[in-house]
C-alpha cells in the first residue's frame, strides 16, 4: 500500500539539507516577533481555537475551488512535485491567491533551497570560501586543481566530496 503524508519538520537551522529532500520540500521561516506581541501557550492555543473555524473554511474553500476546476488547463510548465503545483494552481484563485504568483514564490523556494544544499555541503562552503577570497571572484581549473585551492584542511580534501 502506498500513502503520501505531508511530514512538517521544525529546526535551527535548516531542517533539510539534502538535495533530493530539499526539493520535495516547502520552506516557510516565520517573521520574528517582537516582544510586545508575544503570548503564553495558553493565550496561543486560545487564539488558535478563536480561528481555527475561519483557517479550516478557507481552506476548504481553496480545496473546493481546485476541484470545480481540476479540468482546467495545468500550469504552462510544471516544477518537481508537478501533482501539488497542479493541484495550487487551481486552488489559488479560490484563496485569494493569483496562480502564476503562487508558482513563482514555489521556485523562489526551490532556489533557496538549492541554495542551503550548495552551502551545506562541504565542497559548496569551500567554493563560496574560496571565491571570497579572489579579487575578481572567479576561478579556472581542473578538478585537481580546485581542489588544492580550496581553502580546507587535510581532512576537508580527503572528504567524500
Amino acid at each position: 500500500m502506498n500513502s503520501l503524508r505531508p511530514q512538517l519538520f521544525s529546526a535551527i537551522p535548516e531542517a533539510a539539507q539534502r538535495g533530493d529532500l530539499v526539493s520535495r520540500s516547502i520552506a516557510v521561516t516565520p517573521p520574528s516577533m517582537s516582544k510586545n506581541r508575544r503570548l503564553t501557550e495558553a493565550e496561543f492555543w486560545a487564539e488558535a481555537d478563536r480561528i481555527r473555524p475561519t483557517v479550516l473554511g478557507a481552506l476548504l474553500t481553496g480545496v473546493a475551488y481546485a476541484l470545480r476546476h481540476r479540468d482546467d488547463p495545468a500550469p504552462p510548465e510544471l516544477p518537481r512535485m508537478a501533482d501539488f503545483a497542479s493541484f495550487m494552481w487551481r486552488a489559488a484563485p479560490g484563496l485569494g491567491w493569483e496562480p502564476k504568483a503562487l508558482l513563482d514564490a514555489y521556485a523562489k523556494n526551490q532556489v533557496e533551497g538549492a541554495q542551503i544544499v550548495f552551502e551545506a555541503e562541504g565542497l559548496g562552503a569551500a567554493i563560496v570560501d574560496l571565491l571570497a577570497l579572489r579579487n575578481p571572484r572567479e576561478w579556472e581549473g581542473t578538478a585537481t586543481e580546485l581542489l588544492q585551492d580550496l581553502p580546507v584542511d587535510e581532512k576537508g580534501r580527503k572528504a567524500k566530496w
